[in-house]
């Protein structure tokens, strides 16, 4: 079974993360499945989401590359 909150939540979490390059295709393409999850999820499931997003980056270090480096 799919928990759309939680992959939206996870997507938000890398696009927190990544560049904003728009020519990058992985950029591209995580916001390309973050709109399609929010044609399915209701307002409160989307600030849920962001929420369960916000908290679990307080708690986890995030090793990225794009940060630590400039790349």
């Amino acid at each position: 079974m799919r928990d759309n909150v939680k992959a939206y939540g996870l997507l938000y979490t890398i696009v927190q993360q990544l560049p904003e390059d728009k020519s990058d295709i992985s950029y591209a393409a995580t916001l390309e499945d973050m709109v399609k999850l929010e044609k399915v999820l209701s307002p409160e499931e989307l600030n849920k989401a962001k929420s369960w997003a916000n908290e679990w980056m307080k708690t986890h270090q995030v090793r990225s590359y794009f940060l630590e480096f400039g790349m």
